[in-house]
């Protein structure tokens, strides 16, 4: 990331400075909202596909393939944990560098422009959702997985 250009005083950014910034978050908040959105979708596909094969596993009308309809019960839930881990990671590099850029202008304004670091408490807030959703599929997924082992 580039270096902020030398503010004319100690807490003020250039309006170069400032629009910078602002970009550099704006594009990590959309980073952020994208990938959340690929994972709710790719969650709700993945629960779909395993409704559905539950569902097909006990009507199976070819015997052939209710073996592929049993492999695919259990290998769903695996298949939405890894998809839930790479997201998150991903979301969690989002945050980390939205931080850095945060922390660039913090303490600093530029004049007439509304400020870049607003409160931390509204900021974790603002990032509960894309923090907190990742770790709900995941746990479904991980009853879905037990109460299959306690059923055996």
């Amino acid at each position: 990331m580039p270096q902020v250009n030398s503010p004319t005083t100690a807490d003020e950014l250039t309006k170069d400075d400032y629009i910078f910034l602002r970009e550099e978050m704006r594009h990590e908040d959309n980073l952020i909202n994208a990938r959340v959105s690929w994972l709710v979708n790719s969650q709700s596909f993945l629960f779909g596909a395993f409704a559905i094969t539950l569902n097909g596993s006990a009507q199976s009308k070819f015997p052939m393939y209710a073996r592929l309809n049993v492999i695919l019960v259990t290998r769903l839930p695996v298949a939405g944990i890894l998809a839930v881990a790479a997201s998150y990671l991903t979301i969690w590099a989002a945050i980390l560098h939205f931080r850095k850029v945060r922390r660039l202008a913090r303490g600093k304004s530029a004049s007439r422009l509304p400020p870049l670091h607003g409160e931390v408490f509204i900021g974790r807030m603002g990032l509960s959702g894309a923090l907190l959703i990742p770790i709900i599929f995941p746990a479904v997924w991980f009853a879905i997985i037990i109460e299959a082992w306690f059923e055996h």
